[in-house]
């Protein structure tokens, strides 16, 4: 008689966990990190740094990024709207601790994001939402100490720019006098294909 051959079974090659580094704080961690994005805008790093000095309020200079967990995530989240901020504010600042933990994954500092449950979607807020008149506007206008400022006030209300950083982006190439058109940069936007640039009509309210 003929032996049937008994098909070999691979025997599943073992998980292995990423190795962790014990001893990186993690201050130490968000300073490099902040050294090494040389592409973030000021007023990111205006954020970053300020998250930098709750981290450093919160948990110490000296606490590992190993060490911490979800819990302790979760309590710097409370610590964050006892100081009275917007829910918008706590949850950028959540999202920059999911941001940088998330790069301490990467680069295998520490097996699992601890920050990556927290809740980090910007709502507006309903009730900060008023429709500004002319009138309002006029009188503004007429209280702002110089042309600049009347500027900065038009462009907001009548151009709907984002103030400052849009209107301070501005030169003289991009008034399309010929076409009555504005093309802006979008500073906030430009990592998003196609949105890096914004066109709007020269509406009255921004040349009288």
């Amino acid at each position: 008689s003929v032996e049937t051959p008994v098909a070999s079974v691979a025997t599943p090659a073992p998980v292995v966990e990423p190795a962790v580094e014990e001893t990186v704080t993690l201050i130490e961690f968000l300073d490099q990190y902040l050294a090494q994005c040389g592409d973030l805008k000021k007023a990111s790093i205006t954020v970053y740094n300020n998250v930098r000095r709750r981290f450093s309020e919160f948990y110490g200079e000296s606490k590992t990024l190993v060490s911490i967990t979800e819990f302790d995530a979760d309590n710097f989240r409370r610590y964050l709207k006892t100081r009275t901020y917007a829910d918008a504010t706590v949850a950028r600042r959540c999202g920059v601790a999911k941001t940088v933990a998330k790069a301490a994954v990467r680069h295998r500092l520490i097996a699992a994001n601890p920050f990556e449950h927290l809740p980090t979607t910007v709502n507006g807020n309903p009730k900060k939402r008023r429709m500004i008149s002319r009138d309002d506007i006029d009188r503004v206008l007429a209280a702002c100490p110089s042309a600049e400022w009347r500027l900065l006030v038009v462009l907001g209300r009548y151009a709907g720019m984002r103030v400052p950083s849009e209107p301070l982006s501005l030169r003289w190439c991009d008034i399309d006098w010929t076409n009555q058109k504005i093309h802006f940069r979008q500073p906030k936007n430009e990592h998003h294909n196609g949105k890096e640039t914004r066109t709007i009509p020269l509406f009255p309210e921004l040349v009288r």
